[in-house]
């Protein structure tokens, strides 16, 4: 009979619990993507600006064989712009191969949300024992723990962006679950 009454145990509060702790977790990692994909992207269109204006006036500093009259000093100050934005984008040159932690993170969250989504509804449709759910979330746990050792930072703009979409309804959870955690 106490298997039928898994779902009013700690045991079952905790599991939707995590399962809520774990769509914010993974929202978090999402924006944290999102936003570092767009300055990716901002950073790009930005350095081909910068090549541009290096191509024009490395154009412009050979134009002496074109206007053979033109002023060495109008050259020289060409050929300093175009260096001096060359040696400006190599000292400002950014990394973005983190952006994959952030994913692969995301990724791990959203596998032990719907790890957690799977074991609910085991245990509502007395599918799974107390002792099985237990184990279950002491591997949890265990590979919670593993994730936040390892996850990227993130900034307070991520928190607040994921918090807005799990808000706004952007996912599936109701108030009474994010109410839980």
């Amino acid at each position: 009979m106490a298997e039928k009454n898994i779902i009013y145990t700690k045991t079952f509060e905790r599991i939707q619990q995590y399962k809520v702790d774990f769509a914010y977790s993974k929202n978090l990692f999402y924006s944290a993507l999102n936003r570092l994909n767009q300055e990716e992207k901002d950073y790009l269109k930005y350095r081909k600006y910068i090549d541009v204006a290096i191509s024009f006036f490395t154009l412009l500093s050979f134009s002496s064989a074109i206007y053979p009259k033109m002023d060495v000093l109008y050259l020289g100050v060409f050929a300093f712009l175009a260096f001096g934005l060359s040696i400006y984008q190599f000292i400002n040159i950014k990394d973005f191969s983190r952006n994959i932690d952030y994913k692969t993170t995301a990724d791990k969250y959203l596998s032990l949300h719907k790890t957690c989504k799977n074991l609910i509804i085991k245990a509502e449709d007395n599918i799974i024992t107390l002792e099985e759910l237990s184990k279950e979330i002491d591997s949890i746990q265990s590979i919670q723990d593993e994730i936040v050792r390892t996850s990227p930072t993130v900034k307070d703009e991520d928190y607040l962006k994921a918090k807005e979409q799990i808000n706004n309804g952007n996912f599936e959870y109701t108030n009474e679950e994010i109410a839980r955690t």
